[in-house]
This record gives C-alpha cells, structure tokens and sequence, in this order.
C-alpha cells in the first residue's frame, strides 16, 4: 500500500514540476508575449467608457458601429485591419507550436500572467505601481486576455470575408477592453484604500 501511495504521490508531483516547466517555457515564447504586449496596448487606446460600454451592451459591433469602434480605439479600418492581420500571423503560429485554444481558461491564465505582469509593468515604468494592489490587477488581466485569447482563435474562421473578421475581432477588443477598464478602477480603488 506504502509503494501505491508514494507511487502516485511521485506521478502527480513528476506532472506538476512538468506542467510548471511547460507554463514557464511557453510563457517565455517570444511571439506569445508579442502577442499580449499587442492586445494589451491595443486594448488601452480605448478612451471613451461610454462609448465603450454602449458598444459592448450586447456583445456584437454591428457596421454600423464601426466608426464608433474606430473612434474609440483611436485607429482607422486600415490600421485595425493591418493590426488584425498582424495579431492574427501571431496567433496561428502560437497556436501551431501550442495549441493553447484547446488549455482550459485556468491553465492558460496562468501562462499569461507572467507576460501580463511584464507587460503591465513595463508600460507603467513611469508611474510607481501599488504592490498591494497589482497582484489582483495582474491577475484579472491574465483572466480577460485567456477569454480574449480564446475569442480571437474563434474569429480565425470569420476572417474569411473581411468584414466578419473585423466585426468579430472588434468585438472581442471591446469586449476585453470594457473587462480591463473595471480591473484598472477596481486598482485604482484597492490603492486608494491602502
């Protein structure tokens, strides 16, 4: 019984220290921090809540919309095109080495984190940053960059036409955009508190 016990004991440890080295080694891959560096200061161009919060009402951009959206991000359809596009090339090579789509939201969470830690503090460099505070932060970031990530591997399929990616692909920075807005205010207010 003490050689079953310990055996499994040694299987799930051996699983662990691998899992952390696969977190640790993709975590440093270049293109993946390109990546969420992209999404990340993409996502803080959006200025209007208002506007950004509207837009984010029922989950979709419409044509319609995309001035707003264009508006908001402070980009053009040319340069949102050219970002997608870029975002994109990226995406498909990290998913060809990775496959990290098909990680649950909690492992791929975890991944992020580190690049979303370097990321945050890195564009933050002039300000002083709340050590109490930015671990909540850090980590709600990671979260909405694992849903977003998730999202921009299923608008990979409506890039086929132009304006579905672009639809679908906007609504997913809206979408992220609106979740890290209330992370920086939920910040914002733990450092107030502290």
């Amino acid at each position: 019984m003490k050689k079953l016990f310990f055996g499994l004991i040694a299987t799930v440890g051996v699983v662990f220290i691998g899992n952390a080295q696969d977190i640790k080694e993709i975590s440093s891959d270049e293109d993946l921090i390109n990546y969420v560096k992209n999404e990340y200061v993409f996502s803080s161009q959006a200025k209007d809540y208002n506007t950004l919060q509207r837009l984010n009402e029922d989950k979709v951009i419409s044509k319609d919309e995309l001035l707003d959206f264009y508006s908001v991000f402070n980009t053009t359809e040319k340069k949102f095109s050219d970002y997608i596009n870029s975002q994109n090339y990226l995406l498909n090579k990290i998913e060809k080495k990775y496959d990290l789509s098909k990680r649950s939201r909690d492992e791929l969470t975890m991944i992020l984190e580190p690049i979303v830690a370097n990321v945050v503090v890195q564009s933050n460099s002039n300000q002083t940053l709340s050590r109490n505070c930015l671990g909540v932060y850090v980590a709600q970031l990671a979260l909405n960059a694992s849903i977003a990530y998730g999202a921009h591997v299923a608008c990979l399929g409506a890039d086929i036409t132009f304006f579905a990616g672009v639809l679908c692909h906007g609504a997913v920075a809206i979408g992220q955009a609106a979740a890290n807005y209330i992370a920086q205010e939920e910040y914002f207010d733990c450092v107030k508190e502290k």
